[in-house]
């Protein structure tokens, strides 16, 4: 098959006969100007030779009063183009193009197409902690529109962050397209399971043996635990999270352990709460051992090391050090 193709590109082919399956809401005249490939007019082949003779009648599409012969393929770089341009149109789901029958220079061709379906109708239920416009403004799927299943993936992820801004992290969002009385299109049904509200009930550190657990929550903007006494705190958020992970990792370097490693948390969640569990990597603490300057011709060493304001064997601090090139820039 590869060789027989590969053999029926290398000489210039006229596309005869396109013949398009799978079209329900777009045309043939659609398919034919997007794609850029067009099929010879048709003729009454009146000595049965497969081929336009000059006094055959010929249907006149175009009515430019000349018979048209179809599209020109080499080498098939053309039906490249051809789904390239369909895919554009947002219309289709599956595009297909192939070679049906050869004959002298002609080829007939077929475009398989498969439709998106366009959105009939949208149901929402069991939402009872947000409000049907909240989330139907959020996931923007509005009657009419062309559907994919992408869409669908964003819109029960844009569902289930807003039931996680409002602590109700499992939440179950079940979206289903399901077919109605056209060939065309779909009705969308957005199921909702609220289930309770959660906040963070433990956080563990392991491999933290030179700071505290306290100490390192102190140094979070957004981790905490939620305890009855403190009934504001405890909220999750992933987004959060990933900052206060590098909270972590800069109260570390800001106490000399520059080489800290954090593996990424383990979240669990139950009916209790949310526990969260942090692998820490302390590495070895480090201290200056010495300042070396080059270049500077205005300013001693000394006087660049007075500006510095660190001194050998101090423990490294990556705030205090950022604060110290601070401290040379202004005094250049």
């Amino acid at each position: 098959l590869i060789i027989s193709i590969s053999f029926l590109f290398n000489q210039e082919m006229i596309i005869n006969n396109i013949f398009i399956e799978g079209i329900v809401t777009a045309s043939e005249k659609q398919i034919y100007r997007n794609s850029g490939l067009y099929p010879s007019e048709p003729f009454t082949d009146s000595n049965n030779n497969n081929y336009y003779d000059n006094q055959e009648k010929f249907i006149d599409l175009n009515n430019n009063q000349i018979y048209d012969f179809g599209s020109k393929i080499f080498k098939g770089d053309e039906f490249n183009i051809a789904i390239k341009n369909l895919w554009r149109l947002n219309v289709f789901s599956d595009i297909q193009i192939s070679v049906i029958d050869s004959y002298d220079n002609y080829i007939d061709i077929i475009i398989e197409l498969k439709e998106f379906p366009i959105l009939n109708s949208l149901s929402i239920s069991g939402n009872n902690k947000i409000k049907d416009i909240r989330i139907l403004d959020e996931v923007n799927l509005k009657k009419s529109q062309r559907i994919t299943e992408n869409d669908i993936y964003n819109a029960k992820n844009i569902i289930e962050g807003l039931y996680s801004e409002e602590n109700y992290h499992q939440a179950d969002v079940n979206i289903q397209m399901k077919d109605n009385q056209t060939n065309y299109s779909k009705d969308v049904v957005i199921d909702i399971v609220e289930n309770k509200k959660s906040k963070i009930k433990g956080i563990d550190f392991y491999g933290n043996n030179n700071i505290s657990k306290k100490d390192l929550l102190d140094g979070c903007e957004y981790l905490s635990e939620h305890r009855w006494y403190k009934f504001w705190k405890g909220d999750f958020s992933s987004s959060n999270l990933d900052l206060d992970i590098k909270n972590i990792e800069a109260v570390y370097k800001n106490n000399g352990y520059r080489d800290v490693m954090i593996s990424k948390p383990i979240i669990e969640f139950n009916d209790e709460g949310i526990f969260i569990t942090i692998a820490v990597d302390e590495g070895e603490i480090n201290y200056y051992n010495n300042f070396n300057f080059d270049g500077n011709i205005k300013f001693t060493d000394s006087e660049l090391l007075e500006s510095l304001g660190l001194i050998k064997e101090q423990i490294y601090s990556e705030y205090e050090f950022n604060m110290a090139l601070y401290n040379l820039n202004s005094k250049y």
